[in-house]
């Protein structure tokens, strides 16, 4: 998979792409990277499965901070990234797997702090954090209830 590390991406991105964006990706890493004022999602992860979003800086986007996107195999990690600012979600997990969010800060989003629109390995994730360090997690991970997309519905047991 490709990987992205150590860039420092600002004032990009329109409505539908990400300041840093993987499309159709396996075992692609998103690390340690700062994205500021992206016109959309800060971090997009679209259509792509065992990838990790680690350790990275996301301020100020428009849309989501980070958005993973259609992921039906294989799960995903967001783990140790901070998401300040966000227009929407600070970290929106919407896919048809289990996708492990550990160890995020989150604060200042304009909705919820993290979303689930699909499934969210609630075992392999917790730790995640406001910027005084309150927890922030499980409270919202259940508010957005998994929907029926055009692409497909998710179940899960």
């Amino acid at each position: 998979g490709n990987v992205a590390y150590y860039n420092r991406v600002s004032d990009c991105g329109d409505g539908f792409g990400g300041g840093i964006q993987f499309s159709y990706q396996a075992y692609g890493y998103v690390v340690e990277n700062t994205v500021v004022r992206s016109g959309g999602t800060g971090i997009l992860l679209k259509d792509s499965e065992e990838c990790g979003v680690l350790g990275n800086l996301v301020r100020n986007s428009e849309r989501d901070g980070i958005w993973i996107l259609r992921s039906d195999e294989e799960g995903n990690a967001v783990q140790g990234n901070t998401v300040t600012g966000s227009g929407a979600e600070g970290i929106q997990n919407s896919t048809c797997t289990y996708t492990i969010i550990f160890g995020n800060t989150i604060y200042g989003s304009t909705f919820l702090d993290i979303a689930n629109e699909g499934g969210i390995d609630t075992e392999g994730s917790g730790g995640n954090v406001d910027k005084k360090g309150n927890p922030i997690d499980p409270a919202d991970w259940y508010d957005i209830d998994p929907v029926e997309r055009p692409w497909g519905s998710c179940e899960f047991d």
